[in-house]
């Protein structure tokens, strides 16, 4: 077990904030489980009391239409009698009866006491709402997320006692917003900072803190979305002024064989609200040997194999050729029409000084497209320099102004915000070193489990029986460009094994892999069913399932990244990633650079002798892609600027299948090549080359979907209105919270005779209903799905929701945002509270997360 010589802290720099008070929230709880208590005592004298009730009617038949049956009817229902029959004389003879009768007088005083509570405590939570929306971070953070937000945001504040209609139709969202920003690491830039712990002597590396406190301040950095940039540049090659003086060249897709030409092509999606990254389709066109077209291929391969002036190339063929000018540009249109010809833009989109670089390239541009984008840059220069600074209203102000010039620059309506924000602080998550080199132990520990149940493995299983079915056992493939467009088969062909739905021969290493999951999936799944008390996985179905797997999956460089939270000495674990490096680095470039270098150093330890790590930096202009060069080398990407480190094509790369898999080997020099690939993007998002070396790179990707489809299964079978499954741990590790699945409609308050519940019926009736099954009073909401998705599918799905069912807030606005998560719904427990846990200041508790990264095998050769 390796342990990167690095951890980081993310902080949310607005304290812990509930709605209700503490004090609220206990009185509420009390007042429910005594409700639910005489509900209980009700369903305990049922019996007895409806066998008594039938011996009433058998022996006074007379009596029984007026008072027995109805009563006996509403007991058999556990409902309030209209009336309280048997409640005289008449009645004290029948077991149980005074009883009932009692415990629904004692229920209605309950009832009413708690619904007294109710307009007082809305009062209280729209004050506490109130004072969020008045905090000037709130203000500033909710700028970046939309400035419809803010303004929503800023128009409530202090207005929570006389709210119009437009503010009440709001209010369920900013009780949203409220829930995100200050229960978890919040999605807002602004409210979570970074810190880098390099697990060294700091005084020897003289690294120090790299952020501020929260107390005093933060170090903010804005940044522009460069994907705005890249989809900017396509509009200013199609300029008919400026694209003459845009470099372009001989796609890289492009191939000559004996029938003609062959273009790989890569089509952009044009700009459209909600994209992160661009966005593409792939497709083959095909121009045949005929006419001039292969002395005109012949004479692009001549002048522009390198990017080259449009103006150039245009004068050369109408030089060769003896074409007029306008012939000339139309054969230039067809050819960029077809990716024959694909522009170049010497800004590599990694560069730090990416917009300066590119305001400097644009000063010999005349068009309109080039004047668009000049000034759109130029003002985003400057609000990137005010925005850490700026208050709420500066930045509504600066991000509108820029939403308009983007918007005009990309040649849209409307676009969204443009700019990105990172934070750094200098206060941690409550761990140190020590504590999480021990928890990392723990994760070293449960390598059986992780590698039986990476779903990469899978997929990495299913793309080598895509190549072999085409290359054969031990066959080599030299063209990986065509090869990239068969891989995609490995997607439908994972989700197949994964269901058990495909043949696989029997005693392959696929076989063995499929058999330890197997083992370890129903190892989980009898966990999760084993009632309410937490559990720990057995280490002797470990010890199985480390037998059970092939040998070769112990020769493959396996690294993790650990996100969780800290619980005094226990770890609650969030989410498990892929490592090396894929998701610190890319906040290395605002670092030490010594701390840099120790994480680049710790990235090619666990290389194969021989090999060379090649970095593939893709970022389709989505900013979480950014990171600095972590190898000595990078691949040059197709159609795309080239690093002076990007020295190695596509094409100098074949794919080799081996004992242990399949293999990158240089062409040329024969070694084998480590393929690093550090972006936050699914290899599914990426184009079909830089998607086929993300997937040899084989960075782990766990669902653990047997969980999940168990609880649905035990749902749809009927196992009752809801289904639990316990705390999963090992050692000092928190694997699996407690979790909870049901229906939609649990969460729901049926109408009465047609009329929908008044608020205060439906927060008890949900609560008692919630208490009822054991649900705690806080949970995460997010879909429970009764089927395999796909990684991408998953990257899609709605973010867990925060819920506290002893909000009145909470649960008023419950059945709008519990819509959006489908009909069956997965409830997770609200730990670590940051109530109890958490980084203390002056402002109160703070929620804050960590993550390390795990190395649990060694990479061996892999021939």
């Amino acid at each position: 077990m390796a342990l990167t010589p690095c951890w980081v802290s993310r902080v949310n720099l607005y304290p812990y904030s509930n709605l209700r008070s503490a004090d609220g929230g206990r009185q509420d709880q009390l007042l429910i489980d005594r409700l639910l208590a005489e509900h209980k005592l009700r369903e305990d004298l049922r019996s007895t009391l409806l066998a008594a009730l039938s011996e009433q009617i058998r022996d006074n038949p007379a009596a029984s239409s007026k008072t027995w049956i109805p009563l006996r009817r509403d007991v058999y229902n556990l409902r309030r009698s209209s009336k309280a029959w048997g409640w005289g004389p008449e009645g004290a003879d029948i077991p149980g009866l005074h009883d009932w009768h009692s415990s629904w007088s004692r229920t209605a005083v309950l009832q009413q006491e708690l619904a007294s509570l109710h307009t007082s405590a809305l009062a209280s939570e729209r004050a506490a709402l109130d004072r969020w929306s008045v905090d000037q971070d709130v203000q500033r953070a909710t700028v970046m997320t939309s400035t419809s937000l803010y303004r929503g945001v800023k128009g409530r504040a202090g207005n929570g006692a006389q709210l119009n209609k437009r503010q009440r139709k709001s209010e369920p969202s900013l009780v949203h917003y409220f829930a995100r920003s200050t229960t978890k690491v919040s999605p807002f830039s602004l409210y979570t900072g970074t810190l880098l712990h390099p697990m060294v002597d700091r005084s020897e590396t003289g690294a120090g803190n790299f952020g501020y406190p929260l107390e005093v301040g933060r170090k903010s950095k804005a940044s522009l979305r460069r994907l705005y940039v890249r989809q900017a540049a396509r509009l200013l090659a199609q300029d008919p002024q400026d694209k003459w003086k845009v470099s372009w060249k001989l796609g890289d897709g492009v191939e000559a064989t004996a029938e003609g030409l062959l273009i790989r092509q890569r089509k952009w999606r044009k700009p459209s609200l909600g994209m992160k990254a661009d966005t593409f389709m792939e497709d083959v066109a095909r121009i045949p040997a005929t006419g001039s077209w292969p002395e005109i291929f012949t004479l692009l391969q001549e002048i522009c194999t390198e990017p080259v002036p449009l103006k150039q190339i245009a004068e050369q063929i109408s030089t060769r050729s003896g074409w007029s000018a306008t012939d000339t540009e139309k054969l230039l249109e067809s050819m960029a029409a077809m990716h024959l010809l694909v522009p170049i833009f010497p800004i590599h989109e990694q560069s730090d000084a990416y917009e300066k670089q590119w305001l400097r390239y644009l000063r010999g541009f005349t068009g309109k497209s080039a004047a668009a984008l000049r000034q759109a840059l130029t003002r985003t220069e400057a609000a990137t320099g005010r925005w850490p600074e700026a208050t709420g209203e500066d930045r509504a102000q600066m991000l509108g102004q820029l939403e308009s010039l983007w918007a005009v620059a990309l040649g849209l309506p409307k676009v969204d915000n443009p700019l990105v924000e990172d934070s750094y602080v200098a206060v941690g998550a409550p761990a140190d070193d020590s504590r999480v080199a021990s928890w990392a132990a723990d994760f070293a520990g449960l390598a059986p489990m992780l590698v039986a149940q990476d779903d990469q493995r899978v997929l990495a299983a299913a793309l080598e029986q895509v190549f072999t079915d085409i290359y054969g056992v031990n066959g080599r493939c030299q063209d990986l460009r065509e090869f990239a467009q068969a891989a995609y088969a490995a997607f439908p062909l994972t989700q197949q094994l994964l269901a058990g739905q495909a043949e696989v021969t029997p005693g392959s290493p696929l076989a063995q892999l499929l058999q330890g999951r197997k083992t370890m999936a129903a190892h989980l799944v009898e966990l999760s069913r084993s009632g309410h008390t937490p559990v720990d996985i057995d280490r002797a179905v470990l010890a199985q399932v480390a037998d059970q797997l092939p040998s070769r999956e112990w020769n493959l460089q396996r690294s993790i990244s650990v996100f969780g939270q800290s619980a005094g000495e226990n770890f609650v674990l969030n989410h498990l990633y892929g490592g090396r490096g894929r998701y610190f680095s890319r906040f290395l470039s605002d670092q030490d650079p010594q701390l840099t270098e120790l994480i680049r150093d710790s990235m090619v330890e666990a290389v194969p002798p021989g090999a060379r790590t090649l970095h593939m930096r893709p970022s389709l202009g989505f900013n979480a892609n950014l990171n600095p060069l972590m190898a000595e080398e990078e691949l040059r990407l197709t159609d795309e600027h080239a690093h002076p480190a990007a020295r190695i094509r596509i094409e100098d790369l074949e794919l080799v299948h081996g004992k242990n898999g399949l293999r990158v080997v240089h062409k040329t020099l024969g070694h084998d090549i480590d393929v690093l690939y550090t972006g936050f993007l699914v290899p599914h998002a990426l184009p079909s080359e830089e998607m086929l070396l993300a997937m040899i790179a084989a960075a782990p990707y766990f669902s653990f979907s047997e969980l999940t489809l168990d609880l649905h299964e035990r749902l749809d079978t009927g196992n009752g209105p809801v289904v639990s499954s316990p705390r999963i741990g090992h050692g000092n590790l928190t694997l699996f919270r407690k979790r909870y699945g049901f229906t939609r409609g649990f969460l729901e308050v049926a109408a009465s005779s047609g009329v929908r519940p008044e608020p205060a019926d439906a927060f008890r009736e949900l609560n008692l209903r919630r208490s009822n099954h054991d649900v705690p009073a806080e949970v995460f909401l997010r879909p429970l799905l009764g089927k395999q998705i796909t990684p991408i599918e998953r990257a899609m799905s709605p973010r867990p929701q925060y819920v506290d069912f002893l909000s009145r807030l909470h649960v008023e606005g419950l059945h709008k945002r519990s819509a959006k998560l489908g009909e069956t719904l997965l409830a997770e427990e609200f730990h670590p509270h940051p109530s109890r846990f958490g980084i203390e200041t002056a402002r109160g508790r703070h929620c804050a997360e960590l993550f390390f990264e795990v190395s649990l095998t060694s990479g061996a050769s892999n021939e």
